[in-house]
């Protein structure tokens, strides 16, 4: 059976933050560093030509968290990440983010990634730091992804314990990995911080279970983060599996 990914997100800044540090991957399509908010970005694609989606919450503020995530996003974006190796292309990420750092003098620059690899044997993922992976099937919604942050109080109140930046001679980057097989129809969401701290699981997983087109989840998405106010920067990427027509 060949499968077809239709993906579809949108980054927001949001009005409290100064600048968007967030970015996203859609099978090649990413934003510059310098950006703000975002239309809603839809690509089609089959699951036999490799394909990475992906959301990075970049962090450090000063520190220019936005290029973190933009380094992170181009690293996609090179044939060798085609392999869907998790743990080599995570790495790679890293001693990306590290080098430019490095060679810029710059403290603290790193990003959060939560990332899926749509190939002809299934569906791999991985993440580092607090952005999130979703899956809806059958009415039923579960998170693949494991947070890697202490809270203190509560959810908005963490520190991370990873994320993609952190030198290699003061911690190794264990990224959490998981595998899915293709079910036709299954709705995949990615997102950043600014998504979940926002709105409840409760209320993902209407949306993402809901008998709606990917756009109209963005759209009922983004309206529920403008009731709330938006505190930080919000990225949220879809995916839906659909069998492809002979």
């Amino acid at each position: 059976m060949t499968y077809c990914i239709d993906l579809a997100g949108f980054t927001i800044q949001g009005p409290f933050r100064q600048k968007n540090e967030d970015n996203l991957f859609l099978a090649g399509t990413f934003l510059p560093a310098a950006h703000g908010d975002s239309d809603i970005l839809t690509v089609r694609c089959t699951a036999s030509e490799g394909v990475w989606a992906a959301v990075f919450d970049g962090v450090g503020g000063e520190a220019q968290g936005e290029v973190a995530s933009f380094l992170a996003a181009d690293v996609l974006d090179e044939p060798d990440s085609l392999s869907a190796d998790l743990n080599k292309v995570c790495l790679a990420m890293n001693r990306t983010v590290c080098e430019y750092a490095e060679q810029h003098q710059i403290r603290g620059m790193g990003t959060t990634v939560a990332a899926l690899h749509f190939g002809e044997g299934g569906i791999t993922g991985f993440n580092v730091g607090d952005s999130r992976c979703y899956r809806a099937s059958s009415g039923q919604m579960e998170r693949p992804s494991v947070d890697h942050a202490r809270y203190a109080g509560s959810p908005q109140q963490r520190m991370l314990t990873q994320y993609v930046g952190i030198r290699e001679s003061d911690f190794v980057i264990m990224p959490d990995t998981f595998e899915r097989e293709y079910v036709n129809g299954d709705v995949y969401m990615l997102c950043t911080d600014g998504i979940t701290d926002v709105i409840i699981d409760r209320r993902l997983k209407e949306i993402l279970c809901a008998d709606t087109t990917l756009p109209e989840k963005l759209c009922e998405i983004k309206a529920r983060l403008e009731s709330r106010g938006t505190p930080d920067n919000a990225t949220v990427l879809l995916a839906r599996i659909r069998e492809k027509d002979l």
